[in-house]
């Protein structure tokens, strides 16, 4: 929208407020979103360390103290594996906050736009019937005067 001259929005401070708002927001979605990409990518890579180390097979020779030192190994990853599942819902769940919490701004912002929008049109409307009154004054003093 191109502003005309003279045309001041009354609510501009309150529009500016809402776009800051909208900014944070936007700012606290993306810090959020980027630790549950984070945390995915954890659980993703102890699920990767599950899988081969059930690859591995004892050796004949093997004593019993090292099949249960791997066996404690793969207990103790399924268990990190079960808590970073739990840690990765806690941030999907503050990632769909935020992200709510962001579309939420952005629609109050919208609102404000759109009020703007309203009243920048209106502004023209009355600057043409402004322009036209004053033509039509003209033209009447332009014939009265011969």
């Amino acid at each position: 929208v191109i502003l005309m001259k003279g045309f001041i929005f009354r609510l501009q401070k309150v529009l500016d407020h809402r776009i800051d708002v909208e900014n944070n927001k936007k700012d606290e979605f993306v810090k959020s979103r980027m630790e549950y990409i984070k945390q995915q990518e954890h659980l993703e890579s102890l699920k990767q360390e599950i899988i081969k180390a059930n690859k591995i097979k004892p050796k004949k020779s093997t004593n019993i103290s090292s099949y249960i030192t791997m066996n404690n190994y793969k207990t103790a990853l399924k268990e990190k594996t079960e808590a970073q599942k739990k840690k990765v819902d806690i941030y999907r769940e503050s990632m769909n906050q935020k992200k709510e919490e962001f579309l939420e701004s952005k629609r109050d912002r919208k609102v404000i736009e759109k009020l703007k929008d309203k009243a920048y049109k209106e502004f023209i409307i009355d600057q043409n019937k402004n322009e036209q009154k004053q033509n039509d004054e003209f033209a009447l003093y332009g014939y009265m005067k011969k």
